[in-house]
């Protein structure tokens, strides 16, 4: 019988086999699919042999790298598009890690780093290198890569963003910062009692505004000059009393801003080597009030000057503007409320709360308080003579006297009528009668005159009275020094008479 044939695998040519046909078939099939799925994918993927030339490339590798992928194949890839850093210097290919791990087979990932096009462009990208291992044996590396342009922009949109925002916080935190310390002065001028002590709240407050700067508060005074009552930081060397029109400012009735490129405009009050600087015109109710000059630092860019520093002056001078207003505003209606109209002196309301509150602090130090009562010899005869309007000179010329005749700490007063008081704090018994010896001497070489005729020679008489001789009380006190007055009277009129101590 005729033998068949031997089974496959038994003898013969095994690659013509069934079974080895259907392998060949298999693994042709595994290769196209490797290959339809390199090529599908979205992520760029090179294969490198062990000296960095490509072995292949997907053609979303070859799309990102603007090379066709025969023109890749073959090619040193790190030479082609990894050459430079990102500053242009050259990168050593023996420190690329893409070559590090086709050479060494070490693996490495870079969440960022810059490929480079033929035509000379650059991409950044996020990468990840492996060894191509063949039983054991390093063949290669296989890179993935993506384009991470568009993330990048996003980050760096991000950053600009958060940068934007944090600028913004700084400034909402410095503007708070900036209200905060002008109610802050708002609320220390509201307390003030005297231009001295408003003049300190304004230097200290707009120090703390402006730290880094210098300058000064100039105000209009009563003969229409601006004088600096306030000033901070280094001294100026500009003048302290100058005229309206010295200034562009006051001039032109809005900010003026001096930097180095603008000498030309420089305002007449401020000198030379004081620049840059800027003056704001302080305004309340519609009438100029003063000006706010502030010396910027030579190391402040004038972009901040104008940007920054004019809006904040604006704001202070504006608020300054109506602080010193409404202080005015209340200094005249202290005044009107405790000052005589016509002589200028304290009223009588004002004498009796002084001498009220300079007693208990004289008994508390153990300090004496001297009490000059005067009035107008023989005037009746001014009023009858020359009508009442000549009485009213002579009283308002007297008050003139007094209040350039005492010192800074008496208290000069209308009684009543012609009769004024003078009281002097810490004044002893011999003070007191000399002060008003030198009072009654000065009156009586007074030479009066109304509607260009004289008025004749002024006289007084005057009653001395200190506590707590002649007196624990202001009323024990005005009566003993009334009591000397009339003795004065008596005895001649024109003389100063001493109280007499109380039994």
């Amino acid at each position: 019988m005729g033998g068949r044939p031997e089974p496959a695998g038994n003898g013969g040519d095994s690659a013509s086999t069934p079974s080895n046909m259907v392998f060949l078939e298999s693994h042709a099939d595994v290769a196209d699919t490797m290959r339809l799925i390199l090529e599908s994918t979205g992520e760029g993927i090179c294969g490198v042999d062990t000296r960095g030339h490509c072995t292949f490339v997907n053609r979303a590798a070859a799309r990102l790298l603007g090379v066709e992928p025969p023109d890749l194949v073959g090619r040193n890839l790190h030479r082609l598009t990894h050459h430079s850093r990102p500053d242009g210097s050259p990168f050593p290919e023996e420190e690329c890690p893409v070559f590090r791990t086709a050479a060494e087979g070490v693996s490495s990932r870079l969440e960022s780093e810059l490929f480079w096009r033929p035509d000379g462009t650059s991409f950044p990208v996020q990468y990840s290198s492996y060894p191509i291992l063949d039983g054991g044996v390093n063949k290669g590396a296989v890179l993935a890569l993506s384009d991470i342009s568009e993330r990048r922009r996003m980050e760096d949109e991000l950053r600009a963003a958060n940068v934007k925002l944090t600028a913004h916080v700084a400034d909402l935190e410095r503007r708070n910062h900036e209200a905060n310390l002008l109610n802050e002065m708002a609320d220390m001028l509201q307390s003030c009692f005297t231009a001295e002590e408003a003049q300190a709240v304004i230097a200290a407050s707009i120090e703390k505004l402006f730290p880094t700067e210098s300058g000064a508060l100039c105000m209009l005074n009563e003969r229409n000059l601006v004088e600096a009552i306030a000033a901070w930081g280094r001294p100026r060397g500009g003048e302290e009393i100058f005229a309206p029109e010295d200034c562009w400012a006051l001039r032109r009735g809005q900010a003026h801003v001096v930097s180095e490129l603008r000498q030309e405009l420089r305002c007449a009050h401020v000198a030379a080597g004081d620049a840059p600087y800027l003056c704001v015109p302080m305004m309340a109710r519609g009438a100029a009030m003063g000006v706010l000059h502030v010396m910027v630092s030579r190391n402040t860019p004038v972009s901040r000057c104008v940007e920054e520093m004019e809006p904040l002056a604006k704001t202070v001078a504006e608020h300054l503007g109506l602080a010193m207003a409404n202080f005015n505003l209340r200094q005249t209606l202290r005044i009107q409320s405790i000052r005589d109209p016509l002589t200028g002196l304290f009223n009588r309301r004002y004498m009796e709360e002084t001498i009220n509150r300079e007693i208990p602090r004289a008994t508390r130090y153990q300090r004496p308080l001297g009490i000059i009562l005067f009035d107008i010899d023989h005037f009746k005869h001014f009023n009858d003579s020359f009508g009442h309007p000549a009485g009213d000179t002579v009283l308002s010329t007297l008050g003139e006297f007094v209040r350039g005749h005492v010192r800074s700490e008496d208290i000069p007063c209308r009684y009543g009528g012609e009769e004024i008081v003078l009281i002097l704090p810490d004044a002893p018994l011999e003070v007191t009668l000399a002060r008003a010896e030198v009072i009654r001497t000065g009156v009586s070489e007074l030479h009066l005159d109304y509607r260009g005729k004289p008025l004749g020679d002024l006289a007084i008489s005057l009653g001395v009275a200190v506590f707590p001789r002649h007196g624990a009380t202001g009323d024990t006190l005005l009566r003993a020094a009334d009591e000397a007055l009339y003795r004065a009277k008596a005895g001649g009129r024109n003389r100063v008479e001493l109280a007499t101590v109380p039994e």
